[in-house]
């Protein structure tokens, strides 16, 4: 091949054209060898049983590779005729569709890693090599085997030509022993561990738990039991996203309270059992344990307390408002919302309505944008915006809107509790990071960082004045269970859970 261009000037003219692969289309970057070309024909002229039982039969096989190609090209015709799609692509199959798109997705985002953790390149010595993940840096051996890797490649086939070939001390079909360079693999430490009857030997990579099991040999401290059972050896919460990072989103939430049902029915039966078991022996102290009771009461409207305080989730009124024909503009939804909230708030002397925050960037967000898969349109959240061709599941799907809503609303509450249609006393509303209301805002709740309503009622309740009867009307699962367990830091004469 070398001295091709001397010897035979015609066939090196055909190299430089490029004429030593088969180019069957016309985007760049697609031409194949002589090999494949001539296993892609093979492959087109092959019928159902191709050649098999006519090796042997000279005259069979001299039919079929004459007939085949026509067959082959009358298929060809055939095709293009009725299909009518005759044009070659002019663009690389890689260039074109979701495999461009996904390319310069990863691109992005590999990015991004890069602007948020930094280049991993850049802080390194020149001869230091570390691994990118768990950042430790490889011994001097390591490094000498993986920069050297061709130079130590290269003795050894001269050392392989020196013994054999040309020295004959080795016989050249003798084993060849194979050289171990060093990785980051086998520079890893390893110990072993017994599981059942088999002993396991376990290397310290970049699996967190492998490397805690190598650790843990060599510091007793360290429980590995009482490490497992209290840390969750993950990047995201185990609770809240799935081994492969993705939301887990709580579809059976309600089902607790079918738990609390049953659990207030057992509390019921034990307290009849011991009742009977009271009046059916005369004497003697008998103590029965009662499960926790969590009950469940419609707000009170026929015999009212001397102070009630009722704190409402606004987000659930939100949710319950029912869209007619007359509804037609965001001021017509306003005055439903304002409508439900003045008839919960019946015969009580202090309410306290709570919205959600909704963030950017958030797990709310980041849900909303699941369910509604990015689909979802922005309108801009005043008086005389048009709803009346929308519904309420569409333009509560944004969480830009359900931001601007919470805050709407928020002030139309608060102009009616200021006007004279209100025949409330006190009146607070929290929407964002802020209260306010008709009245002084205590100092405690002047501000706050909170997110969900749940916890705002929590809140509240906290804060509610001494010795008030205190209602919480929501019929979230999570603000139910906070209640139960925050009720022995309140400080009200009693509690109930309307919703």
């Amino acid at each position: 091949m070398q001295e091709t261009k001397t010897t035979h000037a015609e066939i090196w003219a055909e190299f430089e054209k490029g004429n030593f692969c088969v180019t069957k289309g016309m985007a760049g970057f697609t031409s194949i060898g002589p090999d494949h070309g001539i296993e892609q024909e093979n492959r087109e002229l092959k019928v159902i049983g191709g050649i098999v039982g006519i090796t042997q039969n000279e005259k069979s096989l001299d039919k079929y590779f004459l007939i085949a190609p026509e067959l082959s090209n009358l298929l060809r015709e055939k095709k293009t005729y009725y299909t009518g799609n005759n044009e070659k692509r002019t663009q690389h199959h890689e260039l074109a569709g979701g495999k461009l798109s996904r390319v310069t997705q990863n691109a992005v985002n590999l990015s991004a890693v890069f602007h948020q953790h930094g280049n991993p390149f850049e802080p390194a010595d020149e001869d230091e090599i570390y691994n990118l993940l768990t950042k430790s840096v490889m011994n001097e051996t390591v490094v000498n085997d993986i920069l050297r890797r061709d130079e130590i490649g290269q003795q050894m086939f001269e050392g392989f030509v020196t013994e054999r070939p040309i020295e004959g001390r080795i016989s050249v079909w003798e084993k060849m022993i194979k050289k171990k360079l060093g990785t980051f693999k086998s520079a890893n430490a390893s110990t072993e561990i017994r599981v059942g009857d088999k002993v396991v030997n376990i290397k310290e990579e970049r699996g967190l738990l492998q490397r805690f099991i190598v650790i843990s040999r060599s510091r007793p401290e360290l429980g590995l039991e009482e490490c497992i059972e209290t840390y969750e050896f993950g990047v995201v919460p185990r609770s809240l996203f799935a081994s492969d990072g993705s939301l887990l989103l709580a579809y059976d939430k309600a089902s607790i309270l079918h738990h609390l049902e049953k659990l207030n029915s057992n509390a019921e039966q034990a307290k009849a059992d011991r009742n009977k078991r009271t009046e059916s022996e005369p004497s003697g102290n008998h103590s029965v344990h009662v499960p926790l009771q969590v009950e469940q009461a419609d707000v009170e409207i026929n015999q009212p307390s001397a102070y009630r305080v009722i704190i409402i989730d606004g987000m659930a009124v939100v949710n319950s408002v029912t869209k007619t024909d007359q509804m037609k503009t965001c001021q017509d939804f306003a005055d439903s919302f304002l409508a439900i909230v003045c008839n919960i708030a019946t015969n009580n002397d202090e309410v306290r309505l709570v919205f959600d925050r909704y963030m950017k960037t958030s797990l709310k967000e980041q849900m909303m944008t699941k369910r509604t898969k990015g689909k979802s349109t922005y309108y801009h959240v005043k008086d005389t915006t048009l709803i009346k061709n929308i519904s309420l599941k569409e333009f509560l799907s944004n969480i830009r809107i359900k931001a601007e809503l919470t805050e709407f609303l928020a002030d139309k509450v608060e102009r009616h509790s200021r006007s004279s249609n209100n025949r409330m006393k006190k009146f607070i509303v929290t929407s964002g990071t802020q209260n306010k209301g008709n009245v002084d805002i205590p100092d405690s709740l002047l501000s706050h960082s909170h997110e969900e309503a749940a916890t705002l009622l929590i809140l509240h309740a906290v804060n509610a004045p001494h010795d008030a009867d205190l209602v919480v009307s929501s019929p979230d699962t999570d603000g139910l269970l906070l209640l139960v367990h925050t009720y022995q830091f309140l400080q009200s004469t009693s509690l109930e859970r309307a919703g």
